[in-house]
């Protein structure tokens, strides 16, 4: 709810009634307590209305600061062998990816192509395959669901079979 005495701050409400009721008992217990020769309640009066001022403009921001919004667009990364990795030839060896944000049970699937050739279909995030000695370029590409909007993604890493 809005009041006549709102203030916007970069796009957010901050109410000012903490400002003006501290300001108002602020100001008049220091003068109460000044005329009546206690000096240390006006100031321990007036150290209570400068916080509640303060509290006035910073808790609005405290409680209302954004949070992240976590992305949703899907990530898929191959997480083993590592880029660069030299593997054995011509003996299995385990491609593990990392899916996020993308359904491999509602008719999504992962491919692994090696050399840009495909090898293997799969709903699971590892593969195994074979690999003849020399460079080979591994990409695993997310196919997504034919009833979804999304695209296809894909991620390559170059391995050595020795």
């Amino acid at each position: 709810m809005r009041f006549a005495h709102s203030v916007e701050i970069a796009q957010q409400s901050a109410e000012i009634e903490l400002l003006i009721v501290a300001g108002v008992l602020g100001l008049g217990s220091v003068f109460l307590f000044w005329r009546t020769g206690r000096t240390w309640g006006a100031f321990t009066t007036l150290g209570l209305a400068l916080v509640a001022m303060t509290g006035a403009f910073v808790l609005p921001r405290v409680i209302a600061s954004p949070q992240p919004v976590p992305s949703s667009d899907p990530f898929l990364s191959i997480t083993r062998p590592e880029p660069g990795a030299r593997v054995p030839a011509a003996q299995p060896i385990e491609v593990a990816v990392m899916l996020d944000n993308a359904p491999l049970t509602k008719g999504g699937r992962l491919e692994l192509l090696v050399d840009g050739q495909p090898r293997e279909t799969s709903t699971s995030p590892e593969f195994q395959v074979q690999l003849p000695r020399g460079e080979h370029r591994l990409t695993v590409r997310y196919v997504p669901p034919a009833s979804s909007d999304e695209r296809a993604i894909e991620s390559s890493i170059i391995v050595t079979g020795e």
